[in-house]
């Protein structure tokens, strides 16, 4: 690289030396070079630019906040045929409680939306839904679950039952519920109760011997 040589002094009467920078700024410096837009073909200058628009090669675009109004991301929108789910509704409470609350739609819009409709659903109904055969076995073993619990309920506050009746006779109606709950629920199943049955349900061995005996005498009636 050369090294830079002082300029000789001007002359008198000679116009001022321009400092030797680049051909754009000289140009800016003396006047011939203006930052104003350029006027088009057709004489007019283009408009300045909005703050929300962006220039690409295709032309103005606005930027998406200016589309959006400023107001940030769009929320999305419900669509227009979507349902709302009753979550007090019996049906979806109880298909909750078994961890099938995804198919609570697929039931209220076939019409199963009580409890007693939805106990008559037969396994081609619900394969109709879309319902896989293994959450069809999980709701039908509920279902059943659930009417035993209800007849046995119903048994419970029924004072005429025939094991109810028969216990209070023997004086041991305080294990009415106890038997009944666990599906000793008609005199002919509490005759094939067992001790060990007896045992696991918390009766005392005096009131077991005593409820054999009362059940003895009951079969040698009949």
């Amino acid at each position: 690289a050369q090294a830079c040589r002082p300029e000789p002094p001007a002359s008198p009467g000679s116009p001022p030396r321009v400092p030797q920078i680049g051909t754009a700024a000289a140009m800016l410096h003396s006047g011939q070079l203006s930052t104003k837009p350029r006027a088009g073909a057709d004489g007019r200058r283009p408009a300045a630019q909005s703050p929300g628009t962006s220039f690409t090669a295709g032309g103005a675009r606005p930027s998406a906040g200016s589309l959006r109004g400023g107001r940030g991301p769009s929320q999305p929108q419900q669509h227009p045929g979507a349902r709302s789910i009753d979550e007090n509704n019996e049906v979806v409470v109880f298909l909750k409680e078994i961890g099938l609350e995804q198919y609570a739609l697929h039931f209220l819009r076939s019409g199963f939306d009580d409890l007693e409709t939805l106990m008559a659903i037969e396994d081609t109904d619900m394969k109709e839904l879309g319902i896989p055969a293994f959450h069809t076995m999980r709701l039908r073993r509920k279902l059943q679950d659930m009417q035993r619990q209800g007849s046995t309920g119903h048994a419970e506050s029924d004072p005429n039952h025939p094991v109810v009746l028969f216990l209070e006779e023997a004086g041991l109606g305080q294990y009415a519920k106890t038997l009944l709950r666990n599906g000793f629920d008609d005199l002919d199943t509490l005759c094939d109760i067992e001790d060990t049955d007896m045992k696991d349900l918390g009766i005392p061995r005096g009131h077991t011997l005593k409820l054999k005996k009362r059940l003895r005498d009951l079969q040698l009636q009949q």
